[in-house]
């Protein structure tokens, strides 16, 4: 089932298996002992999997590598891989009481989410945190580690969203086009004149361009390693005149040079998502931004200004990725009642 190998100058044991049809290996101890009661476990771990069987006092560690190895890094991705595994450490060093998968409950993360907020993080932090733990319980639950799935019974903190609310002034617009640059205004553009999130401005390139058609395409990118947010932000998006003009003296800028729309004039290299978070910031300070200003603030200013301009919330939802206008009404509140006082101006008597 498994055999162990004594690696390196400290003479660390490493011991492989087979598991879920992958080869896994880890470095265990030197000592001898240790090793031989980690192949104990590990056999009666593998054992209740292949049985069905329920058996709670595993590691929690170790438990957690493997949520990692078969859940996390086939199914997120790479960016959110890297925030579970922040989660699990931060989880490790706040609650060191937690050791066995049966000591893993509703009352030992709510106990993390106190000591995590006493650090001084965000609320909206700690929230996606206890959203990678609901996620671990059901994992663990679901793989019999775990006789009961705690994820129900965790609470999230109220977060105010008041930061979707903000919209950019015409005079905030001018202040910022003005002073930004390739390949910062080209996302920009993308996102106050199409909606585009963040990534989807970043993975757009040329051939997803529809010039003749006046349409973006907003897809999958396989050679990137890259998708949209989910399965409704597969859409095409279409393509405002002041920004298709745009687009086409850039393009032919770029000519044969790069096939990524929001390139460097210095490399032609694709622009990177976080570069694009810390240059919005730096602008803020400079330009003296409200602090609820963020990328996101763009997309939001052209759904407010599209919603303003009397385009339905339908609509709206089907050019910016939601499933529904129901959604799209959820996240940016406002469009509720904007529709509303806007449905009874259209009431006439004199007709």
């Amino acid at each position: 089932m498994f055999h162990r190998k004594k690696r390196g100058k400290q003479g660390v044991y490493y011991v492989y298996w087979r598991e879920n049809g992958r080869q896994r290996s880890k470095a265990v101890s030197s000592n001898l002992q240790t090793v031989k009661i980690f192949e104990k476990q590990l056999t009666e771990r593998l054992y209740a999997k292949k049985n069905g069987l329920t058996f709670n006092n595993f590691s929690f560690d170790e438990l957690c590598e493997e949520y990692m190895e078969y859940y996390s890094k086939p199914n997120k991705k790479p960016r959110s891989i890297v925030l579970d595994k922040s989660t699990i450490r931060n989880f490790q060093n706040l609650c060191p009481e937690v050791r066995k998968v049966r000591h893993f409950n509703d009352m030992s993360v709510n106990t993390y989410k106190m000591r995590r907020k006493s650090t001084g993080v965000k609320d909206s932090t700690v929230n996606r945190e206890l959203g990678t733990l609901k996620t671990i319980f059901r994992y663990f639950y679901n793989n019999n580690y775990s006789e009961q799935d705690y994820s129900s019974d965790i609470s999230f903190f109220k977060v105010n969203h008041k930061a979707k609310d903000f919209v950019l002034s015409s005079e905030m617009i001018k202040d910022i086009l003005e002073v930004i640059k390739v390949p910062y205004k080209t996302a920009f553009l993308l996102a106050l004149y199409a909606g585009l999130r963040r990534g989807e401005a970043c993975h757009l390139e040329w051939n997803d361009v529809d010039f003749e058609n006046s349409l973006l395409n907003v897809t999958e990118k396989p050679h990137l390693k890259w998708a949209p947010k989910n399965r409704t932000s597969i859409r095409k998006v279409p393509i405002h005149s002041f920004l298709k003009e745009y687009l086409l003296e850039l393009k032919e800028q770029a000519g044969e040079k790069t096939n990524f729309v929001c390139f460097s004039s210095s490399n032609y290299k694709r622009l990177d998502e976080g570069v694009l978070t810390s240059t919005v910031t730096k602008m803020k300070r400079s330009l003296n931004l409200p602090k609820e200003f963020c990328f996101h603030a763009l997309r939001h200013t052209f759904v407010s200004k599209m919603s303003e301009n009397g385009m339905p919330s339908y609509h709206i939802s089907k050019i910016i990725g939601h499933s529904s206008s129901t959604v799209t009404e959820q996240i940016y509140t406002h469009l509720k009642d904007t529709a509303f006082f806007s449905s009874i101006k259209k009431l006439n008597l004199n007709k």
